[in-house]
This record gives structure tokens, C-alpha cells and sequence, in this order.
């Protein structure tokens, strides 16, 4: 049996064996401690724990502790102490990695039963935590405030663009890191782990504190010199660099939880405090917009989202959006006001090339931020509802918009079909900040309804797209009508083809041919559509329509009374299109008629005229009459002077003169005596008279306003009862309210004018006042 270990025994051998540790360790040497001796001091130090006479575990966790206080005291402080600057860091850096070693032996080999047993049972510290805690005490705590300062210095002058050994000040903020130890030495232990634990504290409040107020202080020195000294995107440049700087100090040597806060101190002192002054320079946000610059919009971007400027209702992008805002207000503004010299498509177009400059900035240098999108929109919203003048005439930005996609469309033939689709997708988007959506849809569909009649280069599939877009946008009510145009169209051929099926060509013989010769006929070609979706045409009730002409309406109304018995045609000829033959003229323009008018005959053609299908009537006319004044042709068709005038015009008085007047003159003036131009001579043999129901006159324009009044009057007065039936009692303002969110996808109602309807309805007993006088009732 062995004898047992005394105490000051068994110490000697154990600080024997310490002693030769810290030789071997401050030597520098590269051998490890002799395995047989470290296995010899582990027993030493078992035995004098387990022993049942004369146990000394508790004496030998103490001089586990004295023997760190005594090493550390007498050489490592003293070694530190005397040194300043970089070389006291890496004096320290080097007697830490001597004391990690030392409690690599110490407390992973000699003293390993305490904390097996000792040190759980009775709820100790580690014998790790106790030698870090003697490290602290005893070296790290006297000299911190030396340390500190040694390092920021060392940061500062790597901020200056110096060198810095980035190993270093890692292994000195590992320090501060492994520092933080807890006291909780009230808590019981949990699995085995000590209640005393390692913690951020010391990295925390001893070094990060004075870190992050050194660097406010230096970035606020820094921002304040060159918000002064340098140009806005110059700026933004060194900001950038410096933030990034910050983000590489992190990586390099800080702990990683240190980077928000370092880099919120770097942003508050370089952005958020000087972004007023920075934003409004002359080489400011309105400069990088106006220049189209587009690197340094991105990094403006990147650089003022940050989240730390992100609190609560501010948000550091908001300013930069105002200022958007404006300045595109004032270029949308600047395009307005010079309408009054470009044609109302050129408008358009013009403020089309402006949304989608910067609907692009904001996409690709803004990132579609929310902000922006908001300033965007309301920017436009402010231009494009502006009141317009076109020519000295005053146009409302729906109007001009519609004609704009009917150039667009109309000429679909001539450009690329990708390209028409991009044009027609930037201008919905554009059409969406309309607040007067409703005047858009009625221009919008009699302009489809010419180019669906009367075009003959028309693109029926992007015609479809285009309602498509529209439909997105604003729903399938908006465009029900548009599309129901569309398929009348599809459909009114399809009944064509039938009706060619039993008359070849469409052709309707009006007289069978005499000897054996050929029979007359005329080919017609009738759409018909459905009456609730196109817009309301007229035509004069006591038209003289010639009998050909009539007996072909005769035969197509009893083959579509056949086929379709609930439905009844109702006419409009001043929709329809006629291709008329002339006989007796020559075909090779200006030469040929000086030629005619000298005696000189030429060889006669025929030649195909187009004309309006009044045009065609009234031609005819002169099958039978020389010469015929205006009154005498107004009375032999049936029409209103002042109403035939526009078809005479474009017959008279412009590029194809087939008829002359007398006397002559500019505009159609009753007396007026028309005969036809026999000097007439095309270079073609077909020709084309510009339609008269292709122009949007005055009159239409009319009565888009008073339609749309109407209708507008019903929508409100159908939203109000919708409301009160839901909701059976309201408030006049609530009421308001709900009214004007509920059609502002159309159109914007004003208070007053919801107000009249809601008097009208009280009227009409569908609403009543509430007792109180300031809401109302609704009335089953």
C-alpha cells in the first residue's frame, strides 16, 4: 500500500515541474515537455486529491491558482510594462501565447482530475477560467488603458493610408475577446459546464466603445473637409472607399459583431449627417439625373439605402426622391409647355422619351426602390394631368395620348413589330398615371373603331395586345367594349365568307347582260357589328341613296334576316368605304393634263377612285349634270349643307381635284357651283381620297365631354347606392372617401359633384339623412 503524499511533498514536485515548464516555454524551445514527466506530475497531483488520509485537493486548487499569480507577477508583468507602443503589443502577444501554453499543460495534464471532479462538484471555476482570470487580473487589467491606446493608434494609421500589422491587432483583439469572463459564481453548473464563462464583455466595453466614438470622431473630421473641398460624385467615390475600408477591418482583425456598429458610426458621420448639403450641390442628385450619370446614381444608390439610415419615418433615400420628384416635374413641365408648338403626337412622344429615361434610372440605378417608384409616379401624375394647349387649342393629355397609339398603330406596317410593342408597353405605363382614364377609353375606342373600318394595313393581333395591356392595367370592365370591337371584326368576316358562299365575290347583279354580254354587278363587303360596343354613329335620316346602291342593301339585309331572325341592321353610310370607276381620263399627272388642255389627246384609262360611301353617292350625281351647286346637291341627297361641306372639301380643295368649284377659293361657301375635272390626271390608276370620318373633328371631341359626363354621373350615383347598401348608415366624409377610392381607377370624382348626386338621390328616395343631420341612411 502507498505511503500517502504530504502536501509540501507533493508540491515541490509539482512546482518543480512548473518551473521546468516556464523554461522550457520563455526559452522558446521546441521540444515538448518529457511525457514521463507529465505523466508523473498527473499522479502526484491525483494521488494527493484521492488519498483518504490527508487529502489536499482543495489546498492544491489554490496553489493551482498562486502558481499563475506568482509567474505572472514576477515575469510576464514586469516584461510587458517596461515596453511602449507596437513592441509592448507584441510583448503581450507573445506572454499570452506563453500563458495559453502553460495552461496547456497545467490544466489539460497536471491538475485535469479538478476539474473532472473538484471543480464540478463543488460548482468552481475551470482551471482554464481561473488561469485566464489570473492572466486578466494580474497582467491585462493593469495595462489595458496603454493597450488601447496603442492599438487605436495603430488604426488610425492604417485610416491614414499607412501600413499596419493586421496579425497583430488580430492577436491583441483576440485578447480583449478571451478577457470577457463572467462572475456568476451563484448559478449552479449545467453538463458540466463552469459557471464562469467567456463573454464579449471586455472586447465590448474596453476596446469597442472607445473604437466606435474614435471613429465617429475621425469620419466626422473627415466628411466635414471634403463635403466641403469635393464634388458630390468625388465624394461619394472616398465614402465608398472608406466604407469599404471599414467592412476589410472587420474581416482582417475585428470580431465580426463589431461590423454593424462600426459601420453605422462610419455611415451616420459620412452620409446621414451631410446629405442635405451633399444632395443640393450644383454637382448634386439634380446634376447626376440631368447628366444621365449613371455609375454614380448606382453608388448614390448603394451608399444612402443603407439599413442605419433606415429608422423609423426617415429613410435615407427619401430626400434624393423628393428631389427626383422635382426635377422631373420640371422636365415633364418644360415638354407641356412647349406644346403649343409641336404637333399633339410630338407631345406625347416627347414625354414618352421622358418616362422612359427615367422609369430606366429607376430600374437599373435604383433598383425599383419604392421610393422612387413613388416619386416617379407622382411626378407624372403632375405632368401628364396638366392641362394642354395644342395649337392654341386646349387638349386634354387623354385625348393626345389616344391619338398617339392610333399614329402608332396605324403605322404598325412601316416599323418593327418588337419595337411597336415596346413604344405600346411604355406608353400604358405612361396611360397609367392618367387620372381621367374614362376620357382615354372613349377616344381610345373611336379611333379603334376608324382603324378597325377603315385601315387597310391594320395589325389585328396588336390591336389585341394592346386592349390586353390596357385590361391589365385597369380590369376587364375598362376594356370589355374595346375587345367586343375586336371580335365583331372577327366575327362580321367570318358572315362575309358565308355571304360569299352564295354570292361569289359578293358580287350582286343589278342587270343581266344583253346579247350574251356581261351582266352588272357590284361587289360589297358589309360589317356588321354589334351596337353596344362602337360609338354612336350618325348618319342623315333622309339620305337619297341611289338605287343600285339600294337594291344591294335589299339583298344583304334578307340574307342576314334569314340567318339572323332576332337581330335588325340599322345602316351607317358614313362609315362605309366606296371604290367608283371614272371613264374618259388619262393616267401621268401634271405633263398629261398640260398635254390634255393643249388638244393633245392621250390614251384614255379607267380609273378606281376610293371615296366615303357619301362621297361615292354624290359623284354620281354627275353622271347626269354638268355642273351642280352646293344647295342643289345637299337637297338631291337628303343632307344639311353645312354637313356636306366636309365631303366637298377634300374633293375640291385639296391634292386630287376631281371636281372644281366656282368661284374659287379656300373653303366650300354656299353658291358654290362644282363640276368635274376633266384635266384630271393621276399618276396611278387607283387612288385613294383621304376619309373624312378618319379626322376627329370638334363635334366628336364634343361629345367624348358630354358622354363621359353622363357616364360619369351614373358611376357616381351606382357607387354611392353600392356603398350605403353595404354599409346601410355613413358619414358624409366617410361616405366621400370611399366613393373617391372606389372609381379613382377611372377617373378622380370631386367632393361637390359627389355631393349634388347624393342630394339627387335623396331626392329620388334612395338615400335619407341620419337624425344627427351629418350622415345619411340608405333606403331599401
Amino acid at each position: 500500500m502507498e505511503e500517502p503524499i504530504g502536501l509540501e511533498e507533493g508540491w515541490k514536485d509539482t512546482h518543480d515541474s512548473i518551473k521546468k515548464i516556464i523554461k522550457i516555454i520563455e526559452g522558446g524551445s521546441t521540444k515538448d515537455f518529457p511525457v514521463e514527466e507529465s505523466s508523473n506530475a498527473y499522479t502526484i497531483v491525483y494521488r494527493m486529491c484521492t488519498q483518504k488520509n490527508g487529502n489536499h485537493t482543495d489546498e492544491m486548487y489554490e496553489r493551482y491558482s498562486a502558481s499563475f499569480k506568482e509567474y505572472l507577477v514576477e515575469s510576464v508583468l514586469p516584461a510587458v510594462q517596461k515596453l511602449e507602443g507596437i513592441e509592448m503589443l507584441k510583448e503581450l502577444v507573445q506572454r499570452w501565447k506563453n500563458q495559453r501554453q502553460m495552461m496547456r499543460y497545467l490544466s489539460n495534464i497536471f491538475f485535469k482530475y479538478l476539474d473532472r471532479y473538484h471543480v464540478i462538484r463543488h460548482n468552481l471555476d475551470s482551471t482554464r477560467i481561473v488561469a485566464l482570470k489570473c492572466f486578466k487580473a494580474h497582467v491585462f487589467d493593469p495595462i489595458k488603458a496603454r493597450v488601447l491606446d496603442a492599438v487605436l493608434e495603430l488604426i488610425h494609421t492604417e485610416r491614414e493610408a499607412e501600413t499596419a500589422d493586421h496579425r497583430l491587432l488580430k492577436a491583441i483583439i483576440s485578447i480583449f475577446c478571451e478577457m470577457g469572463l463572467s462572475d456568476k459564481q451563484d448559478a449552479p453548473a449545467q453538463d458540466g459546464v463552469v459557471t464562469s464563462e467567456i463573454t464579449l464583455s471586455c472586447y465590448q466595453d474596453d476596446f469597442e466603445k472607445e473604437f466606435i466614438e474614435q471613429t465617429h470622431k475621425y469620419y466626422a473630421r473627415k466628411a466635414s473637409s471634403l463635403s466641403e473641398e469635393e464634388s458630390f460624385p468625388n465624394y461619394m467615390i472616398k465614402a465608398e472607399t472608406f466604407l469599404q475600408n471599414e467592412m476589410e477591418r472587420v474581416k482582417n482583425y475585428l470580431h465580426d459583431s463589431s461590423e454593424t456598429k462600426l459601420l453605422e458610426a462610419a455611415e451616420h458621420e459620412l452620409l446621414e449627417v451631410h446629405q442635405e448639403r451633399l444632395i443640393n450641390k450644383d454637382t448634386g442628385v439634380i446634376a447626376l439625373l440631368a447628366n444621365h450619370a449613371t455609375e454614380d446614381m448606382c453608388r448614390m444608390f448603394r451608399l444612402f439605402s443603407v439599413k442605419s439610415l433606415q429608422k423609423g419615418q426617415q429613410d435615407g433615400l427619401q430626400p434624393i426622391g423628393d428631389l427626383m420628384c422635382k426635377y422631373v416635374i420640371e422636365e415633364g413641365n418644360g415638354v407641356v409647355d412647349t406644346s403649343h408648338e409641336e404637333e399633339s403626337v410630338n407631345l406625347i412622344e416627347r414625354l414618352l422619351a421622358k418616362y422612359n429615361n427615367f422609369a430606366g434610372i429607376v430600374k437599373d440605378c435604383f433598383e425599383s426602390h419604392l421610393v422612387f417608384q413613388k416619386a416617379l409616379k407622382l411626378a407624372f401624375e403632375t405632368v401628364v394631368n396638366r392641362d394642354v394647349t395644342v395649337k392654341g387649342k386646349p387638349k386634354t393629355s387623354a385625348e393626345l395620348m389616344a391619338d398617339y397609339c392610333d399614329r402608332v398603330l396605324k403605322n404598325a406596317q412601316k416599323v418593327d413589330e418588337e419595337e411597336i410593342n415596346k413604344t405600346l408597353e411604355s406608353t400604358v405605363q405612361l396611360f397609367n398615371h392618367l387620372q381621367e382614364k374614362d376620357y382615354f377609353a372613349d377616344f381610345y375606342r373611336i379611333q379603334l373603331a376608324k382603324r378597325l373600318l377603315m385601315s387597310n394595313n391594320m395589325r389585328e393581333h396588336l390591336e389585341s395586345e394592346t386592349i390586353l395591356k390596357l385590361k391589365m392595367q385597369c380590369g376587364s370592365q375598362f376594356t370589355a367594349k374595346m375587345a367586343g370591337m375586336v371580335q365583331d371584326l372577327s366575327t362580321s368576316k367570318d358572315f362575309q365568307q358565308n355571304f360569299e358562299g352564295e354570292y361569289p365575290d359578293g358580287k350582286i347583279v343589278l342587270e343581266e347582260g344583253r346579247d350574251g354580254g356581261k351582266p352588272t354587278t357590284i361587289a360589297i363587303s358589309v360589317q356588321v357589328l354589334t351596337h353596344g360596343y362602337w360609338p354612336t354613329y350618325t348618319s342623315p335620316e333622309d339620305l337619297a341613296i341611289p338605287p343600285e346602291i339600294a337594291r344591294c342593301m335589299e339583298v344583304f339585309t334578307e340574307y342576314y334576316s334569314n340567318k339572323q331572325t332576332h337581330r335588325k341592321l340599322r345602316w351607317v353610310h358614313t362609315m362605309g368605304k366606296n371604290t367608283i370607276e371614272m371613264h374618259g381620263f388619262t393616267i401621268g399627272g401634271a405633263k398629261k393634263a398640260k398635254e390634255r388642255k393643249e388638244g393633245k389627246k392621250g390614251k384614255e384609262s379607267k380609273i378606281h377612285l376610293t371615296v366615303s360611301t357619301i362621297q361615292a353617292f354624290l359623284l354620281l350625281m354627275f353622271n347626269n349634270n354638268e355642273r351642280l351647286s352646293l344647295e342643289d346637291i345637299a337637297s338631291a341627297l337628303g343632307m344639311d349643307p353645312k354637313e356636306l361641306r366636309k365631303y366637298m372639301k377634300s374633293l375640291t380643295l385639296q391634292k386630287e381635284k376631281i371636281l372644281l368649284k366656282e368661284p374659287e377659293g379656300k373653303e366650300i361657301n354656299p353658291g358654290d357651283v362644282f363640276r368635274v375635272n376633266y384635266d384630271y390626271s393621276p399618276l396611278k390608276n387607283r387612288v385613294s381620297i383621304p376619309l373624312v370620318v378618319m379626322q376627329t373633328d370638334e363635334k366628336q371631341v364634343q361629345d367624348v365631354h358630354e358622354n363621359v359626363q353622363q357616364d360619369r354621373k351614373l358611376a357616381i350615383e351606382a357607387c354611392i347606392v353600392r356603398v350605403m347598401k353595404a354599409r346601410v348608415t355613413m358619414q358624409h366624409s366617410a361616405l366621400v372617401n370611399e366613393v373617391v377610392q372606389s372609381l379613382s381607377m377611372l377617373f378622380r370624382p370631386e367632393p361637390r359633384i359627389i355631393k349634388k348626386r347624393v342630394e339627387d338621390l335623396i331626392q329620388r328616395e334612395y338615400l335619407e339623412r341620419d337624425d344627427s343631420g351629418s350622415g345619411y341612411k340608405y333606403k331599401a
